[in-house]
């Protein structure tokens, strides 16, 4: 067997392993975007649940706040006017 014949199995080997490497690295590409997707929609709607949460904690401080004026009108012997 001659040596020449045995290189270009070698270099034919490396090509198809080359060429292993192209659809394995866009899987790769397609994966991370799916993820980065994923975290983006996650994002979103934690950024969402917090403002609905500071939109209850605003109510929830206006009514306290009517709630004390309310008693301290009727500490005070004043009727309390209903709006």
């Amino acid at each position: 067997m001659s040596i020449s014949r045995i290189i270009p199995s070698v270099k034919r080997s490396t090509h198809a392993q080359e060429d292993h490497w192209i659809p394995l690295s866009d899987l790769m590409t397609g994966l991370m975007m799916i993820f980065m997707l994923v975290a983006i929609i996650f994002m979103v709607q934690i950024e969402r649940e917090a403002k609905t949460s500071e939109q209850r904690a605003q109510k929830a401080t206006q009514q306290a706040t009517q709630i004390k004026v309310y008693r301290f009108r009727i500490q005070c012997d004043e009727r309390p006017t209903v709006s």
